[in-house]
């Protein structure tokens, strides 16, 4: 088989986790997690990648737009039900991937109920940052880091009642070393280890502050003042070439709805919030 098989990966991982899950669980936590790696990880596509290679640049350069909802705009169930309509007003289609009119299902989406109950001292929503190291430019005199973004959300849903735990980890420092790659691995690992101790947790949240060129200002106007535009960011485990079987999302339905439904919120409150 060619080293960039589609079916190397996944003969690889029915080996391990189907036909001998043995092997796999020895070598994970009898030797190690680096081993286990080191002896049967395949080596991340170059789309999963984040470096400054020149499709990286290129996004800096053209961060890309939405189009303007205009002032306080409320949309009907018939148009949020076209597909082309979703696309054009809500979206931007990553060049690596597509989305079916099975995914962006407008009408299911909006009517999605996704409504939680609250318990007293039990945190709801979990806050963390993959690339806890992004700054922000100083202005003032003053710096700030996306960490700052954070603590400042974690504060104000507080004022609403929704207790919120804030994972102030730096994952992509490594040995004191950038390396923001690795980070959605360590990162990926400590989330998992928060919802195991907090099951009340309904909504986690990778904050990040996006790359632009100096000459880009993203910014609105919000009852009166200057405010940060903001971009939800969904992966749906798909290429163009088709699914991708050993990134399984089953949440895929519900956190579209989710970024569908804040944006209309926005929308209807906050026009051009969202981007």
């Amino acid at each position: 088989l060619e080293e960039d098989s589609l079916f190397l990966p996944l003969f690889r991982y029915v080996l391990q986790t189907e036909m001998f899950p043995l092997q796999q669980y020895s070598i994970d936590y009898w030797e190690g997690n680096d081993t286990f790696s080191s002896l049967y990880s395949d080596r991340a596509p170059e789309y999963f990648t984040e470096s400054d290679d020149e499709s990286v640049e290129n996004k800096k350069k053209d961060p890309g737009t939405m189009e303007t909802t205009g002032k306080g705009t409320s949309y009907t169930v018939e148009e949020l039900s076209d597909y082309d309509f979703l696309l054009k007003n809500f979206y931007i289609v990553d060049s690596t991937t597509t989305m079916t009119k099975e995914d962006l299902n407008g009408e299911k989406l909006v009517k999605e109920d996704l409504s939680a109950k609250m318990k007293e001292d039990e945190p709801l929503v979990l806050i963390y940052h993959t690339h806890g190291s992004e700054t922000y430019k100083e202005e003032k005199g003053k710096t700030g880091s996306v960490l700052d973004v954070g603590k400042a959300l974690k504060k104000e849903l507080s004022t609403y009642n929704i207790t919120a735990l804030h994972d102030t980890t730096i994952y992509d420092q490594v040995n004191g070393e950038l390396d923001r790659n690795a980070a959605y691995d360590y990162a990926g690992d400590s989330v998992e280890n928060l919802l195991k101790k907090n099951p009340s947790i309904k909504v986690v949240l990778d904050l990040h502050r996006d790359s632009v060129e100096d000459s880009i200002h993203l910014v609105t106007e919000v009852d009166g003042e200057d405010t940060a535009q903001i971009m939800f960011f969904n992966g749906v485990s798909r290429l163009k070439s088709g699914e991708l079987a050993y990134l399984e999302n089953p949440n895929k339905s519900s956190n579209l709805a989710f970024s569908l439904q804040m944006q209309l919120l926005a929308a209807k409150y906050y026009p051009d919030f969202t981007r």
